[in-house]
């Protein structure tokens, strides 16, 4: 099916708040997967796999404490929660760095475009035979993202071919479901008192 940009960040944002992220966290999740809907990549089904990964943990304990030029000893890393110091940081090593076992690690990428405008530098970011370099406004030489892995990040040139912008979100009525079931979440359950106050007072009405 095809949603509108805003529908899928909106869902989004509302999904990463289902399964625990703060209200700033959550909306970051969402402007992130909104970007890279634009890219025409599937965001949406990554932050499906990073919710569902999280099996009711509490995401704080998978984040990064401190953004270090070697973390490749840390296991199952939120990209979010990476990508958010990424995106802050004053400046990129050298060699770059290098993150050990992130989760669904395509969300890294609209991080790295952050970081990549405000230094005016390309960056590139591979995970294994995965990867793409961004200049801040779309990706270039995409290699498709799978699962967990080690993450490298650092100044690049920009090297092929150059992503296609899109208007609108072709990911399948599953991957919305699967981030619904998260959504549904921040819905209060209604009571009997806030059922009949949203139908009026409960008695009938005769004009």
């Amino acid at each position: 099916m095809s949603w509108s940009l805003n529908e899928v960040e909106v869902l989004s944002k509302k999904a990463a708040r289902g399964a625990g992220y703060s209200w700033g966290m959550a909306e970051e999740a969402g402007r992130a997967v909104r970007w890279l809907s634009r890219q025409g990549q599937d965001g949406a089904a990554a932050l499906a796999e990073l919710l569902e990964g999280l099996a009711g943990a509490d995401p704080v304990t998978l984040a990064p404490t401190e953004l270090r030029a070697d973390m490749s000893e840390r296991k199952g890393l939120c990209p979010l929660a990476l990508g958010t110091l990424i995106s802050d940081m004053p400046g990129l090593p050298g060699a770059g760095l290098v993150a050990g076992g992130v989760r669904a690690p395509l969300l890294v990428l609209p991080f790295a475009a952050t970081a990549a405008r405000r230094l005016g530098q390309a960056i590139s970011v591979e995970a294994g035979p995965s990867g793409a370099v961004t200049d801040g406004d779309a990706l270039f030489g995409l290699r498709p993202f799978g699962g967990a892995g080690l993450v490298s990040i650092g100044p690049s040139a920009i090297d092929g071919p150059r992503s296609e912008q899109r208007h609108r979100v072709l990911t399948g009525q599953e991957v919305w479901a699967r981030l619904d079931v998260f959504a549904q979440r921040t819905y209060a359950p209604a009571t009997e008192a806030s059922r009949l106050k949203g139908a009026g007072d409960g008695s009938v009405q005769d004009d």
